[in-house]
């Protein structure tokens, strides 16, 4: 249960970092910047929300909340990961708006560690029985 709890305040605090960075009023009045970042920018609002489905999921399942979270980093890196790989790290955390972006990073850097890492420790637990 104490798994579940962690897994679901994560996931809360990810969807949440996730959204917070994304403009949604960009992806509304649907700026002429290309179709593939506002593509981008969709997957990645689509990954907060299932972050947001994955925490309450969790609570009642820990492992279908672990697949939700899982397929809601993959969506959310599609617009996070360029710029985490392309940053600077000594001007990491001044480089993008006073530090939203890294934080969002870094929160989506530890759902995604602590996602994996449950999914191997299931996965091990299923291939013992």
């Amino acid at each position: 249960m104490k798994g579940r709890i962690v897994l679901a305040i994560l996931y809360v605090v990810a969807a949440v970092a996730v959204a917070n960075w994304i403009d949604i009023t960009y992806i509304a009045f649907l700026e002429p910047y290309g179709n593939r970042l506002r593509t981008v920018e969709i997957l990645a609002l689509v990954g907060s929300a299932l972050f947001g489905v994955g925490s309450l999921v969790s609570l009642f399942s820990g492992r279908c909340g672990l697949v939700v979270g899982l397929t809601a980093s993959g969506f959310s890196w599609t617009y996070f990961a360029p710029a985490a790989v392309t940053a600077p790290i000594g001007n990491f955390v001044w480089r993008f708006h006073g530090g939203a972006m890294p934080i969002a990073v870094l929160i989506l850097l530890a759902a995604t560690i602590y996602s994996l890492t449950r999914m191997k420790a299931l996965l091990k637990q299923v291939a013992q029985s």
